[in-house]
């Protein structure tokens, strides 16, 4: 049995997530020919279609599909040991702020992929708003930090797009003459500064049944029935469901997660990090950076 190579599983992730040949070719800095080719090998490979072809988009087969979900994590692991036979270890402190509700959910993989790699490394993790957090970072107070801003600062290295949803409890009750109780962050916050207007526009009634600082303080609100609120789908927990379509409420749209970095940060540990951070996200570095 012949078995992919890296490059040709790496060319397959990047046309997945981007979506066309193109993007892929533009990430990669190959020609779409190149990528192409490397595409069309694959799949003679595997035997069947891992795309089906659109005017505008490839989409996934249900064998694209089940390649990903086993490709994805490795090239992580192959990058994590490219990284780990290149590096000498690395040792220091690193400061790095995020949103609590990131930290919950796609940011444990990247401290365990880190971790792994540098365990040396004396990690401060803070939890607080976005905006709070720029304000950190400007000021020399964290290194890195991950946020969602309403507008994406100057310097900031845009990571993924977030699918924002109506999030409530499966046992949520409104009645569309009552104004829709809403779960909000302090004023400065990009989710609130959504869901407002939008509801605005959409001509529902709406009024603030809880504000916290925490995304415990929202959750347990949302939990409770009492209000719902607007939360990345890919954050969502468990218990908590996207109700958005059941209620009728109109769409969120996404938000954009970005990273920031203090450009006195120049240590080793910083640079590592960043490096982690990009690669799970799927971002490649800037030229010169």
């Amino acid at each position: 049995m012949l078995l992919p190579d890296i490059d040709l599983l790496q060319s397959f992730v990047w046309i997945y997530e981007r979506g066309t040949v193109s993007a892929a070719a533009d990430t990669l800095g190959r020609s779409q020919a190149a990528i192409s080719m490397r595409l069309k090998k694959l799949e003679e490979l595997a035997g069947h279609p891992l795309f089906s072809r659109t005017h505008h988009r490839l989409v996934p087969t249900a064998a694209g599909q089940r390649l990903f979900e086993r490709a994805k994590p490795l090239l992580l692991t192959h990058a994590g040991l490219a990284e780990l036979f290149s590096t000498p270890g690395v040792v220091g402190r690193l400061r790095i702020g995020l949103p609590d509700d990131y930290a919950l959910s796609f940011f444990t993989q990247v401290l365990q992929e880190f971790g792994a790699l540098h365990p040396n490394v004396e990690l401060e993790i803070v939890c607080s708003l976005s905006w709070l957090l720029a304000e950190q970072v400007a000021a020399g107070e964290l290194d890195l930090a991950l946020v969602t801003m309403q507008q994406r600062p100057r310097t900031a290295i845009p990571l993924r797009l977030l699918s924002l949803v109506w999030a409530g409890a499966t046992h949520f009750k409104w009645s569309q003459s009552d104004p829709l109780p809403i779960a909000v962050y302090p004023d400065g916050c990009a989710f609130r500064a959504l869901m407002t207007p939008i509801l605005d526009h959409a001509a529902i009634p709406w009024r603030i049944a809880f504000v916290s600082r925490s995304s415990a303080g929202i959750q347990s609100s949302v939990r409770s029935g009492l209000a719902v609120t607007a939360m990345a789908q890919d954050t969502l927990p468990s218990d908590i469901v996207d109700c958005g379509e059941a209620l009728g409420l109109p769409p969120l749209g996404v938000s954009e997660v970005c990273l920031l970095r203090h450009p006195a940060a120049e240590n080793a540990a910083t640079e590592r990090m960043e490096k982690t951070i990009l690669r799970h996200f799927g971002v490649r570095r800037a030229a010169g950076k």
